[in-house]
């Protein structure tokens, strides 16, 4: 018996030195694992490198880095996903998974690509009637807002009606594939029918609060155009159709508009960056992180009266190279600036404090998470050498007031109120205790009179009482960031973090604010 035994132990050990053998087990393994997840291994929701490339920071961002002072400002949740559960609500959320899409919701991206990197779409005579356009909204604000710009642009072109998602504010909802994302949105992204939430607002004893309710204070979702007050009169010059809607569901869809469920086409790509659409089939520009290349003409052969993508996110997703589109996206942008209550009031006074728009510069340093943690030196040095430029150009002193009364920065400002080559510098960041965190120490050694959101504190009780229509949660904790983003962009010029997607709207603003923007490409809106 003890030989047999001996034996056995000797053949396992050799089988598991044999290469052919691990393999085996490998395939078996990694078998297993695609059953289990009902999905390919490379579209997950895990985000492996060959899809979502970990230098790609704005997309995927990590959780904000937050002060133990709990009464600061957080300064960037706009930016970055919030990934923790909050302390008050010990209950998780519910499984996403109670309604999920049609069976036949579409293909992965790589059996629609031909040999050529060309996005395959099916072509046909199309039915009558009004054509449309939706898509699923994911990450935080300013990711959103993207999407939303790719959105409007495709639907002016083609000349579909836009169903227009809600933006969310707080909200944990991460890019996934097409059915995952689907059903988060459907199941978790909405108020709908939890009108009785309300009165548990702030409620601290959690065991008091129904279930159902236990995170409607943790987020808030509103129309586009209540961020975005222009928008409203954009569209109707425009010609764009657009309907507005907390409920993106394929049901409500096709209660809506009167299409069938065969009326839909699906982009459901399983990738973060799928096909880029060329208005300009002449176009050489290079199709960059996205997969495919889909020329406009083409899509406009869809029969489908709904294309329902999985996501608009990327800048330059959907291009604007034909005169007339890039016309139409500098009227588009110059829409979308920030008109909510409360929010200019505060900036302006905090303006008014650092002694008004030019007496200082603008910056924004992202030095928390991922990308930016690990490149924190090279970008703060980027943005030294910037400010430098600036300051050592023509025309570019500053009109800094000596009224200015702030106690936090009134050292700095009479040691530098009179020159006029040490300029004021109002940074929004994404720490806290700026002055004594080592990674600011450069920024500082250069520039020693450097005012942060958090020396202005008071200011903030502006946003106390103001009061979101839609689900009538308080709303200053989601409008402190805008404040933060629209005071650096009212700065005399705007120096922001390279790759940032805060950096790209607050360089866009200031270029409407002070700049009265003409056109600019895509290249030199992303700041940095």
């Amino acid at each position: 018996m003890t030989s047999i035994q001996d034996n056995n132990r000797k053949w396992r050990s050799l089988k598991l030195r044999n290469p052919k053998y691990l393999l085996m087990l490998t395939l078996v393994f990694l078998t297993s694992f695609y059953i289990l997840n009902e999905s390919s291994i490379f579209s997950t929701s895990a985000w492996p490198p060959e899809e979502i490339p970990a230098e790609i920071p704005e997309e995927i961002p990590k959780e904000i880095t937050k002060s133990s002072d709990s009464s600061q400002p957080t300064s960037l949740p706009i930016e970055s996903d919030d990934t923790s559960v909050p302390e008050s609500s010990s209950q998780p959320e519910p499984t996403p998974f109670a309604y999920l899409p049609p069976a036949d919701y579409g293909t992965s991206y790589r059996d629609r690509i031909d040999n050529k990197g060309n996005y395959i779409v099916p072509k046909g005579p199309s039915p009558p009637g009004e054509k449309y356009i939706a898509y699923l909204p994911h990450n935080q604000f300013n990711n959103q807002r993207i999407a939303l710009e790719n959105a409007i642009l495709l639907a002016h072109y083609t000349n579909r009606t836009l169903i227009l998602p809600y933006v969310y504010f707080g909200r944990r909802n991460m890019w996934k594939h097409f059915d995952t994302l689907y059903a988060q949105n459907i199941n978790n992204n909405t108020k709908e029918h939890l009108e009785h939430c309300v009165k548990y607002i702030g409620e601290v004893d959690k065991s008091k609060v129904p279930v159902e309710c236990r995170r409607y204070d943790a987020w808030t979702t509103m129309p586009w155009d209540h961020l975005f007050g222009d928008l409203p009169d954009f569209f109707e010059r425009e010609g764009v159709k657009v309907i507005s809607t907390m409920n993106i569901s394929i049901e409500w869809i096709m209660a809506k508009t009167g299409v069938n469920r065969e009326d839909f086409h699906y982009f459901k790509d399983g990738v973060y960056y799928g096909a880029k659409i060329y208005d300009d089939p002449s176009s050489t520009t290079s199709r960059g992180r996205f997969r495919a290349r889909l020329n406009l003409s083409d899509f406009m052969e869809i029969p489908h009266r709904v294309v329902y993508f999985e996501s608009m996110y990327g800048i330059g997703r959907v291009a604007h190279e034909v005169k007339e589109h890039k016309e139409f996206f500098t009227r588009m942008i110059k829409s979308m600036t920030v008109t909510y209550d409360g929010v200019l009031p505060v900036a302006d006074k905090i303006i008014a404090q650092l002694g008004g728009r030019q007496s200082y510069v603008g910056i924004h340093v992202r030095v928390s998470d991922g990308f930016f943690s690990r490149n924190r030196d090279a970008n703060i040095k980027n943005i030294v050498r910037q400010i430098n430029a600036f300051v050592n150009s023509s025309g570019s002193s500053f009109e800094t007031s000596p009224s200015t009364d702030f106690t936090t920065t009134d050292e700095c400002l009479t040691s530098y109120t009179n020159s006029t080559n040490m300029p004021l510098i109002y940074m929004a960041t994404d720490l806290h205790g700026t002055r004594k965190h080592a990674s600011y120490a450069p920024l500082y050694k250069a520039f020693p009179c450097i005012a942060v959101l958090d020396d202005f504190t008071p200011f903030l009780s502006g946003l106390d009482n103001i009061v979101n229509e839609v689900d009538k949660m308080p709303m200053k904790k989601f409008l402190i960031p805008l404040v933060d983003m629209v005071v650096a962009a009212k700065g005399k010029t705007f120096v922001g973090t390279a790759r940032s997607t805060f950096s790209n709207f607050a360089f866009r603003l200031h270029k409407i604010y002070i700049e009265g923007m003409a056109a600019f490409e895509d290249s030199k809106i992303y700041a940095g």
